[in-house]
C-alpha cells in the first residue's frame, strides 16, 4: 500500500512538473492559444495567459512579444481597461515603431495605436542612432521640441527655439548671419560647430560649415526637433561637433485628418519692423503614394540699430581722428616725393630735409582739415540710386516638396535668401544699406527603406547638393584718408573718398550616398551600421570683382596663383557600426565607432579618424542614468583652408580638430506630474585652427588651439491637466588652455553667459484659449582682455532677462489666431557682436530689439 502511495505521489510529482514546465514554455504556440481566447471573449484568461511570460527572461522572442503585447492591448480595451491598453501599445512601439494594425484588427485598437504613436514622438526618437528607440535609453543627452509646444509658444524661427533650451548662448546678430548659437560654451566666427539636419539631410552650408539659421524654415511645417548633446560624430561622421539639431517635418498624414485624402495647413503673420510671413503645406494620400509640398516666403525690415554710434553715420566721428599720425611720412619721404612728383611746397604738407634730401613729410593744419572735410564728404554718396546709412532688411523664400511610393520617397528644397550686412559691418567701413548676401541652396533626396524581414532591415540615402552666392553678394567698402586707403598724393589733388563694391560669388557641389542595414535578433541586442561615401566639388576661395557685376564671369578668386586652381575635388568615406546590449533587465551598454577617410585631390585632406562612442545606461522605473564617452571630429572647411587673405596662405593638408567629452546624465521621474534631469559634462577640444606667424609678410590657418570646457544642463518638467511648466538651467565654465598662436593660457571663452535659467509656463483654458508665457534669463558675458576675443574693447555685457508671451485663440474647428508679445517688459540690453568684433570693421556690441509684437492666424483643414 505505501509501496503504490509513493509510485503515485511521485507520479502525481512528475505530472506537475511537466504541467509547470508546459506553463513556463513561452512561444507561438502560446500566441495562438491566446489569441483563441480573445476570440471567444475570455478575454480575461487571455491576459492571465499573456501575462505569465511577458516579463520572464526566457519568455517570448521578438516577434512573439509583439503580438503579445497587441492582444493584451486589445483585451484590455475589451474590458475598458484603456490605459492598460495604451501602456501596452507604448510597449510596442519601443520594440518597432513602424508597427501597422492589421485591417482585422478593432476600430478601436487601430484608433488608440494612432493616437499613442501620435504622442509618442517625444518618447521615440530616431536622431541619435539612426533608429526609432526610447528616448530614456538612448546613448547621448537629448531634448525634444513637439510641434504642439512651436505652435504654443508661438515660435517664428529656429533660434527662437534653441533660445529656450539649456545649452545654448544665443547671439543675435541680425545680418548676414541672422544669429550665433553656441552650443555648450564654444564661441566661434558662425554656427559651425553644430550640425543641423532636415530630415536626416544634412543642411550646413558646403563652403563654410555654417549652420546657417535664419527665418527661411517653416516651424509650422515641423513635427518635432530632436536636439543632441555633445559628439555625435560616430554616426554622423565629421562636424557633429558640439551637437546636431534634427528638425524632422510632417507627413502627409500629419496634415490630412482621418477620413480624407487631402490636406492643407496655412500660416500667416504680420508683426512689427514691418515683419511678414506666410507658410502654406499641401499633402495629398491615396494608398502607398502620398506627397506633400510646402512654400514659405518670410520678409522684414528688421529693427533699426542707427541709433548705435557704429551705425549713425555722424561726421563729427572724423573730429577725433588723428589725422598726423595717419598720413604724416616719416620713412622714405624722398621716395615718395619723386614717385609722386609732389611739389616741393603745398599748403597741405611741409617738407623737412637734411642735406637736401626729404627725411618726413608733415601736413600742415589746412592738410588735417582738408582730410578730416573730405572724409565727412562720403557720409554724403549716393550708391545706386541710395544715399550711405543703415538699412537692414532681410527676404527669404523656401520651397520644399516629397514624394512617398511605399518605402521609396523623393524630396527637393530650395532656399533663396536675401540679407543686408545689418550689423556685420560699421559705418566706419562700409555703406551697409549697399550690402547684401544672397545664398542660393539646392537639394534632392531620395530614400528607400525596406523591412527585409522581422529582424532585419535596409535603408539608403542619396542627396545632391548646390550650395553657393548670387552674383549680386556684395559689399561697398569705404576708402578714405582715415583708413589709409587714400594718402597726401590724394589729398593734394582734393580726392574725394568713396565706396568701392565688391561682388561676389561661388558654387559648390556634394553628392552623398548612405547605406545601413538594422538588425535586431532579439528584444534586448541590436546593431545597426553602414558605408557612407561623399564627392564634393568645392571652391577654394570667392571669385570676387572690383565695381563690375558678374563675378562669375569676370572675377578671380586669389592675388596669387593657386597651384592647381581654385575648384577642389574632395572625396569622403565613412564606415560605422553602433551596438546596443541591454543585460539584467535594468541596464544597457552602447559601444560604437566610425572611420572616416578625407581625400583632397590626390594629397591633401585629414587623411583617417576613428571616432568611438561607449555608454552604459540604468534605466529602472522613474529613474534613467547614463555614463556617456564620446569622441568627435571637425572637418574644418573649405574656406578656412583655402579662403586666403593678403599675407595668408592657404593649407590643404589642415588636420581636424578634435573633441573627447565625458558626460553623467541622471533623470528621476519623482511622480506622475514631476520630471527631473541633471547632465553633467567636461569637454577637452584639441588642435583648434588658429593662425601662425610665419614670417612679417605671410600666416598661416594651423592646428594649434585647446580648450576645456565644464558644463550643467538641468530640466524640471510639471504637468497637471491643462497647465505644465518647464523650467530649465545652464552652468558653463569655458577655458581656452592653449591660445590660437599655440601657447599655454588660462583664457575664458567670450561671449558665452555662465548662467542662463529658462521658465515656460502654459495653461489652456476650455480648450480653446490658450496662454504661453516664457523667461529668458542670461547672466553676465566677458569680452575683451583675458579671453577669446581680446579685440573687443567692452569688456563685459550686464545679465537681462526677457519675457515673451503668446496668447491662442480657437475661434473655428482648425483655426487658431495668436497674438505675440516678445520683450514683453521692454529690456533694453546689448548682445556681444560677432567676428572680431573690435569696435572699428565690426561692432563690439549690437543693441536687442525693445518690445515687439507679432499677430498669427493658424488654419488646417
Amino acid at each position: 500500500m505505501i509501496k503504490h502511495c509513493i509510485i503515485g505521489i511521485i507520479g502525481l510529482l512528475l505530472l506537475t512538473a511537466t504541467n509547470i514546465q508546459a506553463q513556463e514554455t513561452c512561444n507561438t504556440t502560446t500566441i495562438t492559444e491566446a489569441e483563441n481566447l480573445y476570440n471567444i471573449g475570455r478575454f480575461n484568461e487571455c491576459i492571465s495567459k499573456l501575462a505569465n511570460c511577458i516579463d520572464k527572461a526566457n519568455g517570448f522572442n521578438y516577434e512573439d512579444k509583439i503580438q503579445a503585447y497587441r492582444l493584451l492591448s486589445m483585451s484590455y480595451l475589451a474590458i475598458d481597461s484603456t490605459d492598460l491598453a495604451d501602456e501596452s501599445i507604448r510597449q510596442i512601439l519601443i520594440l518597432n515603431n513602424d508597427f501597422t494594425s492589421d485591417s482585422r484588427d478593432p476600430e478601436r485598437f487601430r484608433y488608440e495605436l494612432n493616437k499613442i504613436r501620435s504622442s509618442q514622438h517625444i518618447n521615440i526618437v530616431s536622431s541619435v542612432s539612426k533608429k526609432a528607440e526610447d528616448i530614456r535609453r538612448t546613448p547621448a543627452t537629448i531634448n525634444v521640441i513637439t510641434k504642439d509646444d512651436i505652435i504654443k509658444r508661438g515660435y517664428t524661427d529656429l533660434i527662437e527655439v534653441l533660445a529656450d533650451l539649456p545649452g545654448f548662448d544665443i547671439s543675435m546678430l541680425y545680418g548676414v548671419n541672422y544669429a550665433n548659437a553656441y552650443q555648450r560654451g564654444l564661441r566661434t566666427t558662425t554656427m559651425e560647430k553644430t550640425l543641423l539636419l532636415i530630415d536626416g539631410v544634412e543642411e550646413n552650408d558646403l563652403w563654410t560649415n555654417t549652420a546657417d539659421i535664419s527665418r527661411q524654415y517653416p516651424v509650422t511645417n515641423i513635427k518635432r526637433i530632436e536636439v543632441i548633446y555633445g559628439p555625435a560624430s560616430t554616426m554622423y561622421g565629421p562636424n557633429a561637433f558640439v551637437g546636431v539639431i534634427n528638425v524632422i517635418t510632417k507627413e502627409p498624414e500629419d496634415i490630412i485628418k482621418q477620413g480624407k485624402n487631402f490636406g492643407v495647413h496655412l500660416n500667416a503673420g504680420y508683426g512689427s519692423y514691418n515683419s511678414k510671413y506666410a507658410d502654406v503645406t499641401v499633402a495629398y494620400k491615396k494608398n502607398i503614394f502620398s506627397a506633400i509640398f510646402t512654400a514659405r516666403h518670410y520678409s522684414s525690415d528688421r529693427h533699426d540699430m542707427s541709433s548705435q554710434s557704429f551705425f549713425d553715420y555722424d561726421p563729427s566721428v572724423y573730429d577725433g581722428v588723428n589725422y598726423k599720425s595717419i598720413m604724416d611720412i616719416k620713412t622714405n619721404a624722398q621716395t615718395y616725393i619723386n614717385t609722386n612728383n609732389l611739389p616741393s611746397s603745398h599748403p597741405y604738407y611741409t617738407i623737412y630735409s637734411t642735406a637736401g634730401v626729404a627725411d618726413s613729410i608733415v601736413l600742415t593744419q589746412a592738410g588735417i582739415n582738408a582730410a578730416r572735410n573730405l572724409d565727412k564728404s562720403a557720409y554724403n554718396k549716393i550708391i545706386d540710386g541710395k544715399k550711405v546709412g543703415f538699412a537692414n532688411p532681410t527676404s527669404l523664400t523656401l520651397i520644399n516638396g516629397k514624394i512617398n511610393v511605399g518605402g521609396f520617397s523623393i524630396s527637393m528644397q530650395h532656399i533663396f535668401k536675401n540679407e543686408a550686412a545689418g550689423a556685420l559691418y560699421t559705418d566706419l567701413g562700409y555703406a551697409i544699406n549697399n550690402v547684401y548676401w544672397i545664398p542660393k541652396r539646392t537639394s534632392i533626396t531620395v530614400k528607400y527603406d525596406k523591412k527585409i524581414s522581422n529582424k532585419l532591415s535596409f535603408s539608403s540615402l542619396s542627396n545632391y547638393r548646390i550650395h553657393g552666392i548670387d552674383n549680386d553678394t556684395r559689399v561697398a567698402a569705404l576708402y578714405n584718408y582715415s583708413r589709409k586707403n587714400l594718402g597726401i598724393k590724394d589729398l593734394i589733388k582734393d580726392s574725394t573718398p568713396g565706396y568701392n563694391i565688391t561682388y561676389f560669388f561661388q558654387n559648390n557641389k556634394q553628392f552623398r550616398t548612405e547605406m545601413k542595414l538594422l538588425y535586431t535578433p532579439m528584444q534586448n541586442f541590436y546593431v545597426i551600421g553602414g558605408i557612407e561615401y561623399r564627392n564634393s566639388q568645392l571652391q577654394g576661395n570667392y571669385l570676387n570683382t572690383s565695381n563690375k557685376l558678374d563675378p562669375e564671369e569676370n572675377g578671380t578668386a586669389n592675388t596669387g596663383t593657386v597651384m592647381g586652381g581654385n575648384q577642389y575635388n574632395i572625396n569622403d568615406i565613412g564606415i560605422y557600426a553602433q551596438a546596443n546590449y541591454r543585460f539584467a533587465k535594468y541596464f544597457g551598454v552602447t559601444a560604437g565607432a566610425r572611420v572616416d577617410n578625407n581625400t583632397i585631390r590626390k594629397h591633401g585632406g585629414f587623411g583617417t579618424e576613428v571616432s568611438p562612442r561607449f555608454v552604459v545606461d540604468f534605466a529602472k522605473d522613474n529613474w534613467v542614468v547614463k555614463a556617456i564617452y564620446s569622441r568627435g571630429i571637425m572637418n574644418v572647411s573649405n574656406f578656412t583652408k583655402f579662403g586666403v587673405t593678403a599675407g595668408r596662405i592657404p593649407n590643404p593638408n589642415l588636420g581636424t580638430e578634435s573633441i573627447k567629452n565625458l558626460e553623467l546624465f541622471v533623470s528621476k521621474k519623482i511622480n506622475k506630474n514631476i520630471t527631473i534631469d541633471v547632465d553633467f559634462y567636461q569637454s577637452f577640444i584639441k588642435d583648434v585652427v588658429g593662425v601662425k606667424i610665419l614670417s612679417p609678410t605671410t600666416s598661416q590657418n594651423q592646428n594649434l588651439g585647446e580648450f576645456k570646457i565644464f558644463g550643467i544642463q538641468s530640466n524640471l518638467t510639471y504637468n497637471y491637466k491643462n497647465l505644465s511648466v518647464i523650467l530649465n538651467y545652464t552652468y558653463t565654465n569655458p577655458k581656452q588652455t592653449i591660445d590660437d598662436a599655440g601657447n599655454p593660457s588660462d583664457l575664458l571663452v567670450a561671449d558665452i553667459a555662465k548662467h542662463h535659467i529658462n521658465a515656460i509656463v502654459n495653461y489652456t483654458l476650455f480648450n480653446k484659449l490658450n496662454f504661453n508665457f516664457r523667461l529668458n534669463y542670461v547672466g553676465n558675458k566677458f569680452a575683451g582682455t583675458g579671453t577669446t576675443v581680446p579685440t573687443n574693447p567692452e569688456t563685459e555685457f550686464p545679465a537681462y532677462t526677457i519675457a515673451n508671451t503668446t496668447i491662442g485663440y480657437t475661434f473655428y474647428k482648425g483655426a487658431t489666431i495668436q497674438l505675440v508679445c516678445n520683450n514683453l517688459f521692454n529690456a533694453y540690453y546689448f548682445n556681444p557682436a560677432g567676428r572680431a568684433a573690435d569696435g572699428v570693421n565690426s561692432p563690439s556690441s549690437l543693441l536687442q530689439p525693445g518690445r515687439n509684437f507679432f499677430i498669427k492666424l493658424n488654419y488646417e483643414f
